[in-house]
């Protein structure tokens, strides 16, 4: 863990002279002076900081460290440092946020921040503890989730061929354009309904219902049959399903028809 010690007493005094000058609502304050922000980080001094933020940030040693202060709090810092001097203008002696650093090489650190003030120090904040914790891996998963799931999203949007996806009850959880316009539905008035119930006939529920039950099995099934439409017509479809796995669970089922 990234640790700091700061003096933050003349940011302290800074704000308690605005206090006197009548501004209360700091957040607004800081909306229309962003300089302001910028003032009060030259008015904190680190004190010292561990190797392992020397290390972090790719330092040869802390002279190093603290001469680049500019390269390692970039523009995003400004928004985590005005919520810390919103949380110093309300009384408060502990705050936490995440945001993103650089090294010194210019490469994104990720990190979750945790500013605090030291017992004993709460009237002048002449001794300011905060931790950095590297969070870029945490982060680069959360932005690959995300990008594959718009990706997954995207290609089965894109598919000419009617896309649902069902949850263990068979229910209808998601589907595309190409299922709305082949049976006529929008996904609102399907979303939640029981997939047999909406487009299969009556005639043709037994087999439907095997034919999930092998999905739910964790088989992947391929069968021609018919489904009915909103307006009650029949379509010949080729359908094809899938169980969806997460974790090793079966926690979907992926359902295709072409018509």
């Amino acid at each position: 863990i990234s640790l700091w010690e700061e003096d933050f007493s003349a940011v302290k005094t800074y704000i308690d002279n605005l206090k006197s000058q009548g501004v209360s609502d700091f957040e607004a304050y800081f909306d229309d002076h962003p300089d302001v922000v910028t003032d009060c980080i030259t008015r904190v001094k680190v004190i010292g900081v561990n190797n392992t933020t020397v290390n972090m940030f790719l330092a040869a040693d802390k002279d190093q460290l603290l001469e680049n202060l500019d390269v390692i709090f970039g523009k995003e810092s400004l928004e985590i440092f005005r919520q810390e001097l919103i949380v110093i203008a309300q009384g408060g002696n502990i705050f936490e946020s995440e945001g993103v650093n650089y090294n010194l090489l210019g490469e994104p650190i990720y990190v979750h921040v945790r500013w605090s003030v030291a017992a004993g120090y709460e009237d002048t904040l002449e001794r300011v503890l905060v931790s950095l914790i590297d969070i870029t891996d945490r982060v680069k998963t959360e932005a690959e989730i995300i990008r594959q799931e718009q990706f997954f999203k995207t290609l089965v949007q894109s598919s000419p061929v009617a896309v649902v996806i069902l949850d263990l009850d068979h229910k209808i959880m998601d589907c595309n354009l190409a299922f709305e316009q082949l049976f006529d539905y929008s996904l609102s008035e399907v979303r939640g309904q029981n997939i047999d119930d909406l487009i299969v006939p009556n005639e043709d529920r037994s087999a439907a219902s095997s034919y999930t039950q092998s999905v739910e099995n964790g088989e992947s099934i391929r069968r021609i049959a018919r489904r009915k439409r909103r307006d009650g017509s029949l379509v010949d479809v080729q359908v094809f399903g899938a169980p969806v796995f997460v974790a090793g669970e079966q926690n979907a089922i992926l359902a295709l028809y072409d018509d």
